[in-house]
């Protein structure tokens, strides 16, 4: 039996047993933890369903974390005995490389001169003093507490932190600049499990660049592409 749930997620649909899993999208909205809209989270919370279904083996890792909107609902949607790795550097955004356009340049000083805004005029997270603990918070706020579901929060640079020795049967990149993306890519694909998803919010021009040099050389027939509000990319 399917039926929609909640006045605020109008356009996605979630079965009878997932109905937490909406309203923790629904909060999570409401309380501006995630840059991603509506639709974007019930796409991603709907992957690790699915996946769940499937009972694809193997850890769900998202990388670039912010207020931790997407990795609550991620949480949220998996089940408690499999594994989510948080990766988030947990202060201001790196700067970008010169591989990636002028416009990452521009918001990066923006950010570096104090001027950026948060979700609807909140501070930017970026400035927040202990991003980190008030993200742990918001896991316990939604009851989701990392200790007890297998949750796991990794501060730092990705190429410092990101080491990927098991398989993975989801990963929601979400770190905009070229390096960090192609960085990810490099370490999480390989252990991909088949039919496992990489989602890449890859509107950035460095990000969606970063997609392109490391899928250059692979064989695309081994892979399902497929956009959305993010690419999808689903592994044969």
């Amino acid at each position: 039996m399917v039926e929609r749930f909640t006045a605020g997620i109008r356009t996605r649909v979630f079965s009878l047993k997932y109905h937490k899993v909406a309203e923790v999208i629904e909060k999570v909205t409401q309380e501006h933890l995630s840059y991603l809209g509506m639709v974007a989270l019930c796409e991603i919370a709907q992957v690790a369903i699915c996946n769940e279904r499937k009972h694809l083996e193997g850890a769900v890792i998202e990388a670039g974390c912010a207020l931790g909107g997407s990795a609550i609902i991620l949480a949220a949607a998996k089940s408690k005995d499999r594994m989510l790795l948080v990766y988030d550097v947990f202060d201001v955004h790196p700067p970008p490389s010169n591989k990636n356009g002028s416009v990452a340049h521009e918001v990066c000083e923006l950010i570096a001169a104090g001027k950026a805004q948060g979700i609807g005029g909140d501070l930017y997270y970026g400035y927040e003093k202990n991003l980190y603990d008030k993200v742990l918070q918001s896991f316990g706020r939604f009851g989701l507490e990392p200790e007890g579901n297998n949750v796991y929060l990794r501060k730092g640079l990705f190429e410092d932190t990101l080491i990927v020795q098991s398989p993975v049967s989801l990963a929601h990149i979400d770190c905009d600049w070229h390096d960090s993306v192609l960085t990810c890519l490099n370490r999480i694909e390989p252990c991909l499990v088949k039919g496992g998803t990489l989602i890449v919010n890859d509107h950035w021009s460095g990000s969606a660049k970063a997609v392109q040099r490391y899928f250059e050389n692979k064989d695309r027939n081994d892979y399902n592409f497929a956009r959305k509000t993010a690419l999808y990319i689903v592994k044969k």
